[in-house]
């Protein structure tokens, strides 16, 4: 049986196959719920390799911050470097801006 574990912000990284979930982080002062628990829960249910899959999380487990903000930076640098893919998930009212953004976007070559 394949297992998934969740490590979250500022906790050690262990070895094997990890992906680095990144993506907007939910404000606590907003009533909007991360979308982090239910991409685990996805990936646990589609994960099928002989070792145990690292998801990686950058939010803090109960909501605790970094004392320090490098060590926030820190950790999330690490992980997505030792990370073996990055998932990402933009909101679809986000996507849709950034895709009117890329459409304004001046490319080589135009004016």
């Amino acid at each position: 049986m394949s297992t998934v574990r969740l490590v979250m912000a500022r906790e050690p990284i262990p070895a094997g196959p990890r992906v680095f979930l990144a993506g907007p982080t939910p404000d606590k002062s907003a009533p909007v719920p991360s979308w982090r628990p239910e991409a685990a829960r996805l990936l646990a249910r589609q994960w099928t390799g002989e070792q145990p899959l690292t998801v990686l999380s950058p939010e803090s487990r109960h909501g605790q911050r970094a004392e320090r903000y490098e060590d926030q930076v820190n950790w999330e640098t690490d992980a997505r470097a030792g990370a073996d893919a990055i998932l990402f998930w933009i909101s679809p009212r986000h996507a849709h801006d950034a895709g009117h953004d890329d459409q304004r976007r001046i490319r080589p070559g135009r004016q």
